[in-house]
């Protein structure tokens, strides 16, 4: 009798584990750019995306490869490096999440979304508990790459930290379970292009409506300095050029720190 109740309740474990619904779980901390790679895989990225920042959880129905997933957008679970982690379980979190989320879902992949350029004291360890947790299932999706890290995966495995190249890296445990989360430089798409028009075009004008008023100022000056055939009417004209100089350094420096973030998201 045992055992003919036994097997019922095997069959029904079975039979319901077989009626959920595979989900995509992505982790990640606070502003990695979790919201970004979920509408990536969505497939919404350039059209605004059903993923937005926020402190609750966000489930969206996909299609990847002709297999229906709901995928799962958490708020940040991983602390940074300036909160106390000393009273947190990474683990503990992530799986009292899975377990608040519908029993009708079985999580069948967990993404951690990585910056390419900062891993933390404490993300390392963070990094190391759930990778060894979640083995099986886990995939790494690195965010704000530079343009060789993009687009170059042999590049970008050289950056590798000790920790990533023991993991991720070619002897690693989940050796090449790793991608890229958005190739921002995918000139097809005219995104990169899209941002150096943009932020291009405001510096430009904002150069010469300052060249505009300078030279306004500098004539301004010149003329009444010539009138009043004052000695220092050169002096002052020398700031003036100098004082252009400098702003259109700066402005140029400007433009070159905008590029830079829009390259390294």
């Amino acid at each position: 009798m045992s055992s003919t109740t036994s097997d019922e309740s095997n069959e029904n474990e079975q039979s319901e584990k077989q009626q959920r619904f595979p989900a995509i779980l992505i982790i990640g901390e606070v502003g990695v750019g979790k919201s970004t790679v979920a509408n990536m895989i969505a497939g919404k990225y350039r059209d605004g995306g059903p993923f937005t920042k926020s402190d609750e959880v966000q489930p969206y129905p996909v299609t990847i490869n002709g297999i229906n997933y709901i995928l799962i957008d958490t708020p940040g679970l991983i602390l940074s490096e300036d909160q106390d982690q000393s009273s947190i379980d990474i683990i503990s979190q992530i799986d009292e999440l899975i377990q608040s989320i519908d029993q009708y879902l079985e999580i069948v992949s967990i993404i951690l979304v990585l910056d390419s350029n900062r891993m933390s004291k404490t993300q390392k360890q963070n990094f190391r508990q759930i990778v060894t947790a979640y083995l099986n299932i886990i995939i790494i999706v690195f965010t704000k790459g530079t343009y060789n890290q993009t687009t170059s995966r042999q590049y970008m495995e050289t950056t590798f930290n000790t920790e990533l190249r023991g993991t991720v890296g070619k002897r690693g445990i989940i050796s090449g379970r790793w991608i890229i989360g958005l190739n921002k430089f995918d000139l097809e798409r005219g995104y990169i292009c899209g941002m150096h028009k943009r932020s291009f075009t405001e510096v430009i004008i904002g150069f010469f409506l300052f060249l505009t008023a300078s030279t306004l100022g500098l004539s301004y000056i010149l003329y009444y300095d010539v009138i009043d055939n004052s000695p220092y009417r050169w002096v002052y004209g020398g700031f003036g050029i100098a004082f252009t100089v400098l702003f259109f350094l700066f402005v140029l420096c400007v433009y070159c720190i905008r590029i830079n973030q829009v390259h390294g998201i």
